[in-house]
């Protein structure tokens, strides 16, 4: 119930704190970060060809991605956003609007724990700053893997083997889509989601990140 009602305040009261430090601000409603916090942001400024990332998985993104995955906060997802939505366009300047975004699925014990999938809403948020469709449902994790902090990269990918299919082919057969994630680290889940996808018959995936970790 708590829950509820904080939700219900978020969207009677608009937001005049900044989503990673949490001071306030005198700004605009559609503010996410002080300035601040935004000449601090770390900037991914060489774009690997494996995936597309706005920032470098570092501080204050960190703290935002984290404050997203654990706390519910879907304003951090809208911080965000503006920026993954920004490489995205430009990496795929003539094409972007083809694509259909396809969020990351949590198995469905850790969905039941946290009662929403963080990469579900960082699609949303892209979907509303491109007007891209989002396609959620389709593809689904098929087992629960164990948390991968401190696996090595190998380790990651044995983790993730075989943990995702796509219900519905149809759906995505033919179709451009960009997988949607909150952060790539070694790569291991989004590049095993892209073979499935491309397996279910999708022309072209790309892999759309708010973070990436410097390896």
């Amino acid at each position: 119930m708590n829950c509820m009602i904080h939700k219900l305040l978020n969207e009677l009261f608009p937001n005049f704190t900044c989503v990673s430090c949490g001071c306030e601000m005198n700004g605009s409603p559609n503010a996410y970060l002080c300035q601040k916090c935004m000449d601090t942001l770390p900037f991914n400024d060489s774009i690997p060809k494996t995936h597309l990332s706005p920032f470098i998985y570092e501080e204050p993104v960190k703290k935002i991605i984290l404050s997203l995955k654990y706390s519910d906060n879907g304003l951090a997802a809208r911080a965000l956003a503006p920026y993954m939505s920004a490489v995205f366009m430009q990496m795929c300047p003539r094409t972007y609007d083809k694509y259909t975004l396809v969020p990351v699925p949590l198995c469905k014990a850790r969905l039941r724990e946290r009662g929403y999938n963080q990469s579900e809403l960082l699609a949303k948020a892209v979907a509303a700053d491109t007007e891209l469709p989002v396609l959620t449902g389709v593809l689904q994790r098929t087992k629960r893997t164990v948390p991968s902090k401190g696996m090595t990269p190998e380790q990651r990918k044995e983790n993730v083997r075989d943990a995702f299919a796509v219900v519905l082919p149809e759906s995505v057969a033919g179709k451009y889509i960009c997988l949607v994630d909150d952060v790539y680290t070694t790569g291991a889940t989004a590049q095993e989601c892209a073979q499935v996808l491309k397996a279910a018959g999708a022309k072209q995936v790309k892999i759309l990140t708010a973070a990436t970790v410097l390896q």
